[in-house]
């Protein structure tokens, strides 16, 4: 792939992104209090879905068409540039025209020019973002390691009368650790319950089914995978402050959306 392309579509791809960003959190200001926990959730996937599709399906007749525009706005510029401005809403609209003509003649010209070094500063930054994370995973994975099977058979049966009660499937070890604070689900084909020793001894068996239900809506939901994603797409956009508040955003309402799907599954008498 040639490095003007490749930069090209990162950069426009998370310029993008900024704006549906934007939008969508517009949206949610407008009518969040019209739509459900989980809807403010699903919404982001449309930003997840626009910046994943460049990198599965990556077309460089799309790209290609990006500088053939560019040369187009650029001589229309030019064009207007030459002219005498009249002092109507035609020619603003024009002159208007004239300016992003300019701004994109400029922008381009700027990738073209230091495609090399933005690829390296890229790099570098995608490289020291994958190092930390696979040094935080490393860590995390061996203070849990250790941590030993669940045998109290009254939270057994609770683990799968909670599963049941949202139709999960999958088998999962409900792990006791002393890693952690809080309870977490880890691992895709065969996930952990992890639950911290200091909870199992304090939390009280409604609460702590309350716990179980939230951790296996996450598992339900898919959530696991779409951290996952996401994480990849914000190494990749790790220059873009609005990529790293969108996913931030995103996380708080993954974890309202779970909340919402337990109480849907309670009873009345069990809220």
């Amino acid at each position: 792939m040639n490095l003007d392309l490749f930069i090209n579509m990162v950069i426009n791809s998370s310029v993008i992104a900024s704006l549906l960003t934007a939008l969508i959190f517009i949206f949610k200001l407008v009518f969040g209090k019209h739509i459900s926990a989980r809807w403010h959730y699903v919404i982001w996937f449309v930003l997840l879905l626009r910046l994943a599709v460049p990198y599965i399906i990556f077309s460089p007749f799309f790209i290609s068409d990006l500088f053939k525009t560019a040369s187009t706005v650029d001589g229309f510029a030019d064009g207007i540039k030459n002219q005498t401005i009249i002092s109507n809403p035609v020619s603003q609209s024009s002159a208007l025209l004239g300016s992003i003509g300019q701004a994109f003649k400029t922008y381009i010209s700027f990738i073209l020019s230091n495609a090399e070094t933005l690829f390296v500063i890229w790099t570098l930054g995608v490289v020291i973002l994958s190092l930390y994370y696979f040094v935080y995973n490393s860590l995390f994975w061996r203070r849990v390691k250790n941590g030993t099977v669940f045998t109290d058979q009254n939270i057994i049966k609770l683990l799968e009368d909670c599963k049941h009660k949202l139709n999960v499937q999958t088998n999962i070890s409900l792990i006791q650790t002393s890693g952690i604070s809080i309870p977490a689900i880890f691992g895709v084909i065969r996930p952990w319950l992890l639950m911290p020793e200091r909870v199992l001894k304090i939390m009280e068996y409604e609460n702590l089914r309350y716990i179980i239900l939230h951790e296996l809506a996450h598992l339900k939901r898919k959530d696991i995978v779409i951290n996952w994603i996401s994480l990849i797409l914000q190494i990749i956009h790790w220059f873009n402050p609005f990529v790293w508040f969108a996913f931030r955003r995103m996380r708080i309402d993954r974890e309202l959306a779970c909340d919402e799907l337990v109480l849907l599954n309670l009873e009345q008498n069990e809220v």
